[in-house]
C-alpha cells in the first residue's frame, strides 16, 4: 500500500504518491514522509490544481520525515489564461500545521497562451485563526507564478510560502521562501514574486529565514513591466 498506520498513531509514506483529490485532516495526526513526496492533482486546461491536505476545523496536521508535500500545478491554458498553482497544505479559517521535518511547497501557476499565468500556490495558508509552525528542520515554498505566451498578458504572481491571517499565528525556526513571478507578453508585466512569510493581522515569532521571489520579466520585444 502507500502507507501504514503505526501502534502511536502516526502514518509512514511507503512511497511517493500523486493524489486525484485532496486528504482531508479531521482529526489531530503525524504524517510520517520517509523521504517521499505527496502531490497534489494538477490542473488540466486551465483549472486550478488542487492542495495535497485540507485541515477541516481546529485541527494539527504534524509533518515529520523529511520528505515534500506538494500542491497541484495550475493547468496550462493554449487559449485563455493558466490556472492557480494549489497550496500545499490548505488549512481552512481554523487548520494547524507543525512542519517539524520536512518541506511544503505550492504548485506553479498554469502558462497562459494570449492571457495572463496563473499565479503560484501557498506552501501552506489559512485564511482564519490557523497557526503556522516551521521548525529547524522544516521549509515552506510557494509556487512559481505561470508565464504568459502571446498577447499582452500579465505573468502570475509568485505563491507565499506561508499565509496566516487576523486571529492565527506563525513561527518560522526553519525557512520559508516565496515563489518566482511569471514572465509577461507584450505590453503585460510580469508577475510578483511571493513573499516568504505573510502575516495578515496575526502573530509571528521564531528565528528562521524568510525570504520573497524574484519578480516576473518580459521579453526582450516587449514593453511591459518586470514584477
Amino acid at each position: 500500500g502507500n502507507a501504514t498506520l503505526r501502534p502511536d498513531g502516526t502514518i509512514k509514506i511507503e512511497k511517493d504518491v500523486t493524489l486525484d483529490d485532496p486528504i482531508r485532516v479531521e482529526t489531530d495526526v503525524t504524517i510520517d514522509l520517509g523521504g517521499h513526496t505527496i502531490n497534489g492533482a494538477n490542473g488540466q486546461n486551465g483549472s486550478d490544481g488542487k492542495p495535497s491536505f485540507v485541515v477541516v476545523g481546529d485541527h494539527t496536521l504534524t509533518i515529520i520525515g523529511g520528505g515534500t508535500i506538494s500542491g497541484g500545478d495550475g493547468g496550462d491554458n493554449p487559449g485563455g489564461t493558466g490556472g492557480d498553482g494549489a497550496p500545499g497544505v490548505d488549512l481552512g479559517s481554523d487548520g494547524n500545521i507543525s512542519v517539524d521535518d520536512g518541506a511544503i511547497t505550492g504548485g506553479d501557476g498554469g502558462s497562459g497562451a494570449g492571457g495572463n499565468g496563473g499565479n503560484g500556490g501557498d506552501g501552506a495558508s489559512s485564511t482564519g485563526s490557523g497557526t503556522v509552525d516551521v521548525g529547524t528542520d522544516g521549509s515552506a515554498a510557494g509556487g512559481n507564478g505561470g508565464i504568459s505566451t502571446g498577447g499582452n498578458g500579465t505573468g502570475g504572481a509568485g505563491g507565499n510560502g506561508t499565509q496566516t491571517s487576523a486571529g492565527g499565528s506563525t513561527t518560522v525556526n526553519g525557512e520559508t521562501n516565496g515563489g518566482n513571478g511569471g514572465s509577461g507578453s507584450g505590453t503585460g508585466g510580469g508577475g510578483n514574486g511571493g513573499n516568504g512569510t505573510v502575516i495578515d493581522g496575526g502573530t509571528a515569532g521564531g528565528n528562521g529565514s524568510a525570504t520573497g521571489g524574484d519578480g516576473g520579466g518580459v521579453p526582450e520585444d516587449g514593453t511591459g513591466n518586470p514584477g
